[in-house]
């Protein structure tokens, strides 16, 4: 009886009878899984073009960004592209920062300021109207760039900064009561219309 159902059914295969029996039917399951098994694994090595590529990357980022956060730990000045108003600060020590920021702020507040108003001209110093500059906590938010728990945020403000630059403004404070008694006797001063 094996022998007379192998013989039916490869007879059925041979003459390619189109009545589906239980061995067609075998056969084109089984075509069917192999189809679907290629399919897989022609996925899958998609999937493993794609991953291992993408892994590797990863893994090289991973230990450029350790090796540029190592060297960069011990780095006791302000990282590069960095400026506060407008001055470059980048390659100070916060002391040299604070030197050049003091200096510069010092020239300016010792300037005069001319006002000018038809045929009068009034002259005054921003001394007399207490102006303060805070230099140091700029400085602090300059030397802080760069300098945070996370390598991956220190890696990205340093690399950032070198490609587009970063400045810092400076906090102004004023005495507005003086301010306003210098400028009231200004305008007694000037000349009627």
């Amino acid at each position: 009886e094996s022998e007379h159902g192998a013989a039916e059914i490869s007879g059925a295969v041979k003459t390619g009878d189109s009545a589906p029996t239980e061995a067609n039917l075998y056969l084109a399951l089984l075509s069917m899984v192999a189809v679907i098994l290629l399919l897989k694994e022609k996925r899958r090595k998609k999937i493993l073009y794609c991953v291992i590529p993408i892994s590797v990357l990863m893994v090289l980022l991973l230990l450029l960004s350790t090796v540029f956060a190592l060297i960069n730990i011990n780095n006791t000045k302000i990282i590069q592209g960095v400026s506060i108003q407008g001055i470059d600060v980048s390659n100070l020590s916060k002391e040299e920062a604070m030197k050049k920021l003091s200096y510069i702020v010092g020239e300016h507040l010792s300037k005069q300021i001319l006002v000018k108003y038809l045929d009068f001209e009034g002259v005054f110093l921003p001394e007399q109207f207490d102006v303060n500059f805070d230099i140091e906590s700029a400085i602090n938010k300059a030397f802080s760039l760069g300098r945070s728990n996370n390598i991956f945020k220190n890696n990205y403000d340093i690399l950032s900064t070198m490609l587009k630059p970063e400045n810092i403004s400076i906090n102004m404070a004023y005495d507005n009561s003086l301010l306003i008694s210098i400028i009231n006797e200004l305008n007694t001063l000037l000349p009627d219309k």
